[in-house]
């Protein structure tokens, strides 16, 4: 359907075009023509005009596999970024696909994982964070200039779609290129760090916070334990203060 509507838009020029020509000749022949006359008239445009419009969406272009188009599907795939969709793959594709993933997911996460130490000890400490931020933007930039992208699009959504890719949330209105991809293998590594870091920090600062809830955990499961204990209790005794009253009627 999205495919459908993207090739519609090009058509928008010579289908709006075709629009206008309907309404004026409608609205010429208003006055001129009976109703009868005018009622046919106005179906024949229209029916001119869906036409026009079925045949423009039903000329969609041949969608054709390159390497490259299936490198990014592949490599969408094991870095757990991507949006493949399923409507594109057969039943054998999909079965290929999820034993695709069963390795090549642990295999692009220990790959991740040596890079991150390499870049820990190059970037200790809070200059990870710096390191990601510049490549963040570096990575925008690439993007924006291989989109080709226009004074009216904000640098901002370059940045936004970066960060979603870097982070692995994925975006299914990401172009990836080639340059891109190879450029990621290094900071998709570098953003996982500095998540890492930056998890260490919050736990740093939540550690009394944590300490304090634990202890009323630890109040509330003995209160409770307590109660458990003392309801099972009474129960007992009202069961043995039940069985001597028969004794004793007995």
């Amino acid at each position: 359907m999205g495919k459908n509507l993207h090739h519609c838009e090009k058509n928008e020029e010579k289908l709006d075009a075709q629009r206008s020509e309907i309404l004026n000749v409608l609205w010429a022949e208003t006055m001129a023509q009976s109703e009868h006359d005018w009622f046919q008239m106005a179906n024949s445009k229209l029916d001119i005009y869906e036409n026009s419009l079925l045949s423009s969406c039903r000329r969609l272009p041949s969608s054709s596999r390159s390497f490259s188009q299936s490198f990014m599907n592949s490599f969408f795939l094991i870095t757990t970024i991507g949006f493949n969709e399923g409507e594109n793959f057969t039943s054998v594709g999909k079965i290929f696909t999820i034993l695709y993933a069963t390795f090549g997911i642990p295999l692009a996460l220990l790959y991740l994982n040596q890079c991150s130490k390499m870049i820990s000890g190059l970037l200790p400490g809070d200059r990870v964070i710096f390191g990601a931020v510049i490549v963040l933007f570096f990575n925008a930039i690439v993007y924006d200039i291989a989109q080709k992208g226009t004074d009216d699009t904000p640098f901002i959504d370059a940045v936004y779609q970066v960060f979603l890719t870097l982070s692995t949330i994925g975006s299914c209105n990401f172009s990836f290129t080639t340059i891109f991809a190879l450029i990621s293998l290094c900071a998709i590594s570098l953003m996982s760090i500095s998540f890492v870091f930056i998890q260490r920090r919050i736990e740093l600062l939540l550690q009394n916070y944590e300490i304090l809830f634990a202890k009323n955990f630890a109040i509330i499961r003995r209160w409770i334990a307590k109660e458990v204990e003392d309801t099972g209790r009474i129960i007992e005794e009202d069961a043995e203060e039940s069985e001597t009253e028969e004794d004793e009627d007995y």
